[in-house]
């Protein structure tokens, strides 16, 4: 309420000046200050986007490596040679004991085994993509702390 009062007034109040040379130089003045504080402004939004982007590169980056260490464990489960050993465990068990929960096992590592030249190349695939957004994030962290004029982050 009282702020459209206050504009009721200034407006009231630059009619009744209308032809004034103080209300002129008024808004000269207003109108030349306007621009550089626009540009002010904008600097300091331009400023705090490039701080908070650099700000998150450090999260984003272990999320990267944390997917990376996820595709490390996998290949140690698709090792062929330990795949070939728990089938040949689990089955002669099978055998020896009658646990046909044993040759269920045996069946999953076979289809495991067999499965493995597909996930593999997907792992080969993911990895690749992985290191790539880990070097385009480095690169992006070195500008941005060019840009800040400080520290860059150490990523890795």
């Amino acid at each position: 309420m009282a702020r459209c009062v206050q504009k009721c007034r200034r407006r009231h109040q630059r009619e009744l000046l209308a032809g004034s040379a103080q209300l002129a130089k008024l808004n000269d003045l207003q109108s030349a200050s306007a621009a550089p504080k626009a540009k002010a402004d904008a600097k300091t939004a331009e400023l705090n986007r490039a701080f908070a982007e650099f700000n998150a590169l450090p999260d984003k980056a272990a999320r990267l490596q944390h997917q990376l260490t996820n595709c490390a464990l996998e290949r140690e489960v698709l090792d062929e040679t330990n795949l070939i050993g728990k089938i040949k465990i689990n089955y002669r068990k099978c055998i020896v004991t009658g646990n046909h929960g044993r040759k269920a096992d045996a069946d999953h590592f076979s289809a495991v085994l067999q499965s493995r030249p597909v996930k593999i190349e997907v792992l080969d695939d993911l990895e690749s993509e992985l290191r790539s957004q880990l070097k385009l994030l480095d690169r992006r962290n070195v500008e941005l702390a060019k840009i800040l004029a400080i520290k860059r982050h150490t990523l890795n």
